[in-house]
């Protein structure tokens, strides 16, 4: 399957502070050293996710439910088509209204989901960057400001021998930038079992 952005800042942050938290208590024997703004960062990345698999669980019941109304759509244009020619006349109006409603709901099917033999894996980062449409900006930003705020991270760690406290502006960025994503990810197409 495809790696998740969401999934990979969770652990991409995960590890990168509970490595400072033990060099750091390694080092200077400072088993205190988080701050407020570590607290906020993995919240932001904790919310991420969990905003994240909401958004697809919710793609999941919506495609289920169009699926299943799909099928129920087919089984009556066929019991409709089935009726001999002469006999269809009184029934003509409710196929033709069924057919329409059949194609609109494939439709919203297809607009919602992968097939899932495209979800595959095309590689790490154009995965985490990528959506249905190629690399994003929205994706790209948050990868990009995810790797600026970590090389703050990892200098501040080894230079001072403590965790960072990031500034208000920073982790508001750091809010924009993973709220954009979810935001733009409700659109996003993504291979749904169905």
């Amino acid at each position: 399957g495809e790696y998740s952005l969401a999934k990979v800042q969770m652990a991409w942050w995960l590890f990168f502070i509970v490595s400072a938290f033990l060099f750091i208590w390694l080092a200077v024997g400072d088993f205190n050293s988080l701050t407020t703004s570590i607290l906020v960062l993995l919240g932001i990345s904790a919310g991420t996710t969990v905003a994240s698999k909401m958004v697809g669980s919710s793609k999941q019941s919506t495609a289920q439910d169009l699926a299943a109304k799909k099928d129920a759509l087919q089984q009556q244009v066929e019991k409709l088509n089935a009726i001999p020619e002469i006999d269809l006349t009184p029934h003509k109006q409710e196929l033709d209204s069924k057919t329409i409603e059949l194609k609109q709901t494939q439709t919203q099917l297809s607009q919602l989901t992968l097939a899932p033999g495209n979800a595959k894996s095309t590689g790490f980062l154009t995965d985490i960057m990528s959506d249905e449409n190629g690399i994003s900006i929205h994706r790209f930003q948050m990868v990009v400001w995810t790797v600026v705020l970590t090389l703050i991270f990892v200098h501040e760690v080894y230079k001072n021998l403590t965790m960072p406290q990031f500034s208000d502006t920073l982790l508001t960025l750091m809010g924009i930038s993973s709220g954009t994503y979810v935001a733009l990810k409700v659109p996003e197409k993504h291979s749904v079992v169905v």
